[in-house]
């Protein structure tokens, strides 16, 4: 089922990365749905939460392709837009991409 088959095609063709098809006899795939990733020949995109310290537009191909910007963190899974990403607290530093909690405390001074 992770295939389609255009009018007139000879053979059918794999679902790429960022689609999904769990149904048979389909003329395209399905884009992946935000908070989602789909791999290649997806068939069930619930199989691929987006992980958390990133987020998932409609579409997304891969696990890791949006990662919350540096300044932000994402504690939990299923994000679907950057806006899901936490802005870093007061008093805390978020100073990587992809982070699940802050970085650190904030030194003295700073």
């Amino acid at each position: 089922m992770t295939h389609y088959c255009p009018s007139g095609t000879s053979s059918p063709y794999p679902c790429t990365a960022g689609t999904y098809n769990n149904i048979t006899q389909q003329a395209s795939c399905f884009e992946c749905p935000a908070g989602y990733y789909c791999p290649d020949n997806t068939t069930n995109f619930e199989d691929f939460p987006c992980l958390a310290g990133y987020y998932c537009p409609a579409g997304t191909n891969h696990s890791t392709e949006y990662p919350c910007p540096v300044g932000t963190y994402r504690a939990d899974i299923g994000g679907q837009s950057v806006g899901d990403c936490t802005p870093c607290p007061c008093g805390k530093h978020c100073s990587n991409i992809g982070l699940t909690t802050p970085s650190g405390d904030c030194d003295a001074g700073k």
